[in-house]
């Protein structure tokens, strides 16, 4: 069976030094052409830390740093992935052999992360140059709703305890017991 969009992935998985933006629906191959993509990086040459996959969980960016290094295991068995196959009809060359087993050791250095992950890192790597605190990161969900909780509490308490004149309209609205108001036609 052809896929309709071969031709598509065979260039994502072959056009090197070109950057390129995957995007397709759930369940479409993304991770194991991106896997791919990274894996035919490492065996051109590219050093693992110039790598950056970005996705959107941290489950995802997990699950696709592992798919390359099985990837990686594969190939330097000598053997070529089912995802590579088009891409790769041949074995590896003996240069990108070796160039995979130089990464091999270090796939450490490579990032697999969330947008938001990437952005920290950079934050934190720049922050400096950025006029930003080195210590500054980006909260999850749950922390980023309890600091606003307690933010709005503490603006709304002050609001409400001081006079009319500094209340403004909340202040004033909140002077009125809304469910004795009669509604005018």
């Amino acid at each position: 069976m052809t896929l309709v969009d071969a031709h598509e992935r065979r260039r994502a998985l072959t056009a090197l030094d070109e950057t390129l933006l995957v995007e397709a629906a759930a369940g479409t191959g993304k991770a194991a052409l991106m896997a791919g993509r990274c894996a035919l990086l490492l065996a051109a040459g590219a050093a693992p830390g110039s790598i950056a996959v970005i996705t959107n969980t941290e489950a995802a960016a997990g699950e696709l740093a592992a798919r390359i290094r099985q990837i990686v295991e594969v190939l330097l068995r000598g053997e070529t992935p089912p995802e590579l196959r088009t891409a790769l009809p041949d074995r590896l060359s003996a240069g990108q052999r070796a160039n995979l087993g130089g990464a091999d050791e270090r796939l450490d250095e490579l990032t697999a992360t969330t947008i938001h992950g990437f952005c920290q890192a950079a934050i934190q790597a720049y922050a400096v140059d950025a006029d930003h605190d080195p210590g500054v990161r980006i909260m999850d969900g749950p922390e980023a709703e309890a600091m606003f909780d307690a933010a709005f509490t503490a603006w709304l308490h002050g609001r409400l305890s001081g006079n009319a004149a500094t209340a403004g309209a909340v202040g004033v609205l909140a002077g009125y017991d809304l469910t004795r108001l009669e509604q005018r036609g």
